[in-house]
């Protein structure tokens, strides 16, 4: 009988005669509770479990019929479009506009240069200086006065030249220290500014007002103070 039966329906068989013999007071009669356990033991056990599984897939394989399967279409290549090609257009290269000619012979042709070009604090300052020697041939020479030697530096002078050479191109920029005996820019500038602060305090002088107060209080006004309002 051990070879009848295997170790798990015999454990379970075991367990479900234990549990029936205490459920048979429960039962309407001992035969009704004896053949409840038996039915127990035939719903549980494997062989029963293994053979329901195989008539429920029996009847699942009738139900679901196989359906054919359905023959793939061949994919037919995809029509490439058409695209017109177009010229391929060269582009233009950008030629640099041409440089202007310096070309000045006075000292006044110079000074309107000088204040038109974008010159740095430095560069400026030192050109308001200078006095027009020559311009020939892409060669500006000038002449700057001895009291201002100390502006002539290397890097001042660099940045000159190349302001000079963005507008006229290749130039050669030469500057020489003398003695200088003809006003220059910067010497015009403090002169018509000097003529402008003195013709103002003169008009500020002549002004009745004041002339009143200064009889009254018998003040003094300090000339040197007058001055613009815009250099106060």
């Amino acid at each position: 009988m051990a070879t009848q039966i295997s170790n798990q329906d015999l454990q379970l068989f075991y367990h479900m005669a234990i549990n029936g013999s205490k459920d048979m007071p429960l039962a309407p009669s001992e035969q009704i509770g004896f053949e409840m356990t038996l039915l127990r033991m035939l719903a549980f056990h494997s062989s029963a479990d293994t053979a329901d599984k195989r008539h429920t897939a029996v009847q699942t394989e009738k139900k679901t019929p196989k359906l054919a399967e359905k023959p793939k279409a061949k994919a037919t290549p995809k029509a490439k479009p058409l695209v017109e090609s177009k010229p391929k257009t060269l582009k233009k290269t950008k030629q640099d506009a041409p440089k202007a000619t310096l070309n000045i012979s006075s000292q006044q042709q110079w000074e309107d240069l000088t204040k038109s070009l974008k010159f740095n604090t430095a560069s400026r300052m030192l050109l308001k200086n200078t006095l027009l020697d020559s311009a020939n041939n892409q060669t500006l020479t000038l002449n700057l006065d001895e009291q201002f030697s100390s502006l002539l530096t290397d890097n001042i002078q660099r940045a000159i030249q190349t302001v000079l050479q963005a507008n006229f191109g290749k130039l050669t920029l030469q500057i020489n220290l003398n003695k200088l005996t003809t006003q220059t820019l910067a010497q015009k500038e403090t002169q018509a500014n000097n003529e402008k602060i003195a013709a103002m305090q003169k008009t500020f002088m002549k002004d009745e007002g004041v002339q009143k107060l200064q009889e009254t209080f018998n003040a003094k006004v300090d000339i040197n103070s007058i001055k613009e309002i815009g250099n106060v």
